[in-house]
């Protein structure tokens, strides 16, 4: 004889309870209490049941909720329990963790309208139009990340003092002038509205059971910078301590890195935390872990994730690999730092989860944008870049696989090399001083590099901010040929790209075409991004064009005969002076007597000249005068380096012919 077939469990009853309690329920919501043998539920929600109506055993929640669920589910089993939810159960309520923890088909859920859903009727303001947050459990410090001028939020508060906190919240992030509306007891007979603004809030705290609807407005003079919606926020609206991925860089990373709803990040060497920061306010379900070794910085991250409205980025204090384990398992993966840390990339490589498309339609960038077909893909990103995007884009990866043994695939967002040598030397134009007059090419190549060679005489140190937390940064202005030779050589050995740093432009009087050839003979690959150079910057001061209609069109870069490095034939000032030319002369400040003196034969006392000094910087210097007395202005300025000359017609032209490019006379139709 069979056995019987164990009895179905019944199914737990989740009814929704509004602030007006039994009297706003529905039929069904009553009959399902009215039946129920066990009555789970808060306190207050208990207490809004009649006795005589609701007579089951009545059972508080213990804290910590979620774990009681299954125990007491186990411990009333075979008996009809009803769980009592404020407002819609499914919306922010106990709904998710019963669904989560016992399955969707064990319940039977009776909505009620949710607190949203009365605001916003009593607001007029459209339900799909409305942002929510909610602070009940949460920091009040989520609500920065949804605050932009015009839009209206929802807060869910936690209780009577939410909106004080959010007052000053408010306020601090510049949104002092937005209007706040508190609405308590929503429903009920004891239904009470009372308003302000952020900035004169003085409202007493009122009834717990309350939502606070904003009208965002920004105070057009506020401290704090306007934040956007989309990645590359303000360098300004962090704190940092120089190791900030930069905000183009930043944009280019989170595009690369493409974050989807739901998805969690490792942002290993986090520095400022600016990655995982941004990762995670593209949607309020993604999540990020920052892994940082200094604990002043990691204190630091939290700060800003907390200032910039995603307080629940996780910070691990302490040195990647080890401190990876026991993680969650990443969707993607950024290296802002340590990377040449043994074991690392591999760590992170094999912690990248295996993620199996329904329809087996996989996409990712490198292939072209196509879709590749593959039931058993795999979906595994990593991001690196030193402190941000690589700028020749061969290190910032995307790694996309049809299985775990095909080989990495490039992000084609960034420029791309037709080969892939083991290293580069990149000889980067600093520019003429100032640290921002940097090219963006410039600056990713800089903050990808594990090891950069500067000139500590000519490079702004602020520059230097731009590398990877781990970089190895050497000054070159005390050490020869040979010695910087050797260290190009050691960065090759070991598979490190070197970002070599350059005042102004590498074209012109930068001393790398002696490192070129010794690169040359090592075979040793590099590559040079543009600078721009010092008489581009004193032209930039002076605000003067160098190539004039009609009065000068040729521009001569030089400089004048030293005992160390003497002139080629025919390239003496005199000889050059004889052109008429405009002459830009480096390198020659100390000598500016004998500069006026070999030209003044030719361009005349009267011609004008300029000397700029440290153009772009903070300390730039200008003078202006003539052949005839620009010598005694320099030797009493006691200027002897870092400036150039300029001398010709051109600085002084004032009466010339319109040019014929913007002539209305030219016939622009002409091919």
């Amino acid at each position: 004889m069979s056995s019987a077939a164990p009895p179905t469990p019944l199914p737990v009853a989740v009814v929704g309870l509004g602030a007006d309690g039994w009297a706003g329920l529905t039929a069904g919501a009553r009959a399902a209490l009215a039946s129920a043998e066990v009555l789970i539920g808060g306190p207050r929600q208990l207490d809004l049941l009649p006795p005589d109506a609701c007579p089951g055993l009545r059972v508080s929640w213990p804290s910590p909720l979620r774990p009681a669920v299954p125990k007491l589910a186990a411990e009333h089993a075979g008996r009809r329990i009803a769980v009592l939810a404020s407002g819609d159960p499914m919306f922010y309520g106990i709904g998710r963790a019963l669904s989560e923890e016992l399955g969707a088909d064990a319940l039977r859920v009776h909505p009620h309208p949710s607190s949203v859903s009365y605001a916003c009727a009593r607001l007029g303001w459209p339900v799909e139009d409305t942002e929510v947050v909610t602070v009940v459990g949460r920091p009040v410090a989520r609500l920065a990340a949804r605050l932009y001028e015009g839009r209206r939020v929802l807060v869910l508060s936690a209780g009577a003092a939410s909106p004080g906190e959010i007052a000053a919240l408010l306020r601090e992030r510049g949104f002092g002038p937005s209007r706040m509306r508190v609405l308590e007891q929503l429903g009920s007979e004891r239904e009470d509205t009372y308003e302000g603004r952020a900035d004169g809030w003085d409202h007493a705290p009122g009834d717990p059971l309350n939502v606070v609807a904003v009208d965002c407005r920004r105070d057009p003079d506020a401290a704090a910078p306007r934040l956007g919606a989309t990645p590359g926020l303000p360098d300004t609206a962090y704190e940092h301590d120089g190791q900030l991925t930069k905000r183009h860089v930043r944009a280019a990373t989170l595009c690369a890195l493409a974050p989807a709803p739901g998805e969690l990040l490792w942002d290993i060497g986090g520095g400022s935390g600016s990655i995982g920061i941004e990762w995670m306010r593209t949607h309020p379900s993604c999540r990020a872990v920052t892994v940082e070794r200094v604990p002043e910085r990691a204190a630091r991250i939290a700060r800003n994730a907390t200032a910039l409205g995603v307080p629940g980025l996780r910070v691990v204090t302490g040195a990647a690999p080890a401190a990876l384990a026991g993680l969650p398992v990443p969707d993607a993966v950024f290296i802002g730092g340590g990377l040449t840390a043994p074991g690392l990339l591999d760590a992170a490589w094999e912690a990248l989860a295996p993620r199996r498309p329904a329809g087996g339609e996989h996409r990712h960038a490198g292939v072209g944008g196509g879709a590749l077909r593959a039931p058993q893909a795999l979906r595994r990103r990593a991001g690196e870049a030193g402190r941000g995007a690589r700028g020749a884009g061969r290190r910032f990866h995307r790694l996309a696989a049809g299985d775990a043994g095909d080989p990495v695939v490039r992000n084609e967002a960034l420029p791309q090399r037709q080969e892939d040598p083991v290293m580069t030397v990149y000889f980067i134009g600093a520019g003429p001083g100032a640290a921002d007059l940097i090219t963006v090419r410039g600056a990713r190549t800089l903050a990808a590099a594990p090891v950069c060679l500067y000139a500590g005489s000519l490079v702004p140190r602020e520059m230097l901010a731009e590398c990877p937390a781990d970089a190895r940064l050497v000054d070159t202005s005390g050490l020869d040929l040979d010695e910087i030779t050797a260290e190009f050589v050691r960065a090759h050995e070991a598979g490190h790209d070197v970002a070599r740093l350059h005042s102004g432009d590498p074209s012109v009087f930068s001393a790398v075409a002696e490192q070129m050839r010794r690169l040359d003979a090592a075979g040793i690959p590099y590559e040079v991004v543009p600078g721009v150079p010092a008489f581009a910057a004193a032209a930039a001061a002076l605000k003067r064009e160098l190539t004039v209609p009609t009065v000068g069109q040729t521009v001569i870069l030089t400089r004048i005969a030293q005992q160390a490095t003497p002139m080629p034939p025919g390239e003496d000032l005199a000889t050059l002076g004889r052109s008429g030319a405009l002459l830009v002369l480096h390198l020659a400040t100390r000598y500016a007597r004998r500069v006026a003196e070999e030209l003044l034969p030719h361009y005349g006392a009267d011609c004008p000249v300029a000397v700029v000094a440290m153009a772009s910087r903070p300390d730039e210097l200008i003078l202006r005068g003539t052949l005839a007395d620009i010598a005694g202005q320099v030797e009493e300025a006691g200027l002897v380096r870092t400036a150039v000359i300029v001398v010709g017609r051109t600085l002084g032209a004032e009466q010339f012919r319109d040019s014929h490019l913007y002539s209305p006379e030219r016939d622009r139709h002409a091919c």
